[in-house]
């Protein structure tokens, strides 16, 4: 029995959840910077770093730019995602662009995880800037989700090495026969 049909209705799924994100994210970040008083976005962002005035346009906008630093590879990363899952929902399981769109995508997971490790310097500074001297402050932190995005990368790529190696290995296999 073939499991081709569940695949490609998970695909079709999958496809669109990543085509959201690709949507929701910047959208849901700008909404943050765009509405949220300044003492609950440090919150929000899980920053010990806190304002002690409220922000001007040029500071919201400066905080969303900020913020979509590491967000940029993942959306990247997202269209790369997406692009496998509309290949699987064509019926195109097997074939060596899946693997590159696999690999890219966990390529940029390391480096979205990468920048929001150090993206937390200058969101330190940005939120703390208005606060008066020795009152400021800048940190980094690797957190639990940066070391999850770390292995869960690692895990994609090397499934995506797996899968190269066995389409080659199956291409081989079809020259000699």
């Amino acid at each position: 029995m073939s499991n081709t049909p569940a695949i490609v209705s998970l695909s079709r799924k999958m496809w669109i959840a990543s085509l959201g994100g690709i949507i929701l994210i910047p959208l849901a970040t700008g909404l943050l910077w765009a509405g949220v008083p300044v003492a609950q976005i440090s919150n929000v962002l899980i920053r010990e770093a806190v304002a002690s005035s409220e922000f001007g346009l040029g500071q919201r906008l400066l905080g969303f730019s900020i913020s979509m630093i590491p967000q940029i590879p993942l959306l990247y990363g997202l269209t790369r995602l997406a692009s496998m899952f509309q290949l699987f929902y064509q019926g195109a399981i097997f074939e060596p662009p899946v693997t590159g769109h696999l690999r890219a995508f966990a390529a940029m997971l390391v480096v979205s995880s990468f920048l929001s490790i150090l993206n937390g310097i200058p969101m330190d500074a940005m939120l703390t800037w208005v606060n008066g001297p020795g009152q400021r402050q800048v940190t980094i932190g690797i957190g639990g989700s940066d070391l999850e995005f770390f292995f869960l990368s690692g895990l994609f790529y090397a499934i995506a090495w797996v899968l190269s190696e066995a389409h080659n290995i199956a291409e081989d296999n079809a020259q000699i026969l």
